[in-house]
């Protein structure tokens, strides 16, 4: 059996008023708040190469989401993790306006217990 997953790959400004090693250290402590999310897998977030964005990549599975829905879950999560790891959020782009910044692949992927589907 397969369902309907969705990668998204987000490109964000971020203000980086600390060294590159305090942001890395950031950026692990989110991706171990997002990996205990059920709709959230194979989440890596990571600086990009001039250090001044935030690259977001991630599978959200959800049985039945739409694109929007997708996005929704998958960034609203992204946001929640990084509040629940004492980072803000001010400037983070309104529902509608996420479509700037992300982009989705819709895929198949096979049902297994590592990616059960909420």
């Amino acid at each position: 059996m397969t369902t309907l997953a969705y990668g998204l790959e987000a490109k964000f400004g971020y203000e980086l008023d600390q060294d590159e090693a305090s942001i890395i250290d950031f950026l692990d402590k989110v991706v171990d708040h997002l990996e205990g999310l059920d709709s959230i897998h194979d989440a890596t977030l990571y600086l990009d190469e001039e250090a001044t964005r935030v690259i977001v990549q991630l599978l959200v599975i959800q049985e039945g989401a739409s694109v929007e829905t997708a996005v929704g879950i998958g960034m609203g999560a992204v946001r929640a993790a990084f509040h629940a790891c004492e980072g803000g959020t001010a400037g983070w782009p309104k529902f509608p306006d996420l479509f700037e910044y992300v982009n989705v692949t819709p895929e198949m992927v096979p049902a297994s217990p590592e990616l059960q589907v909420a």
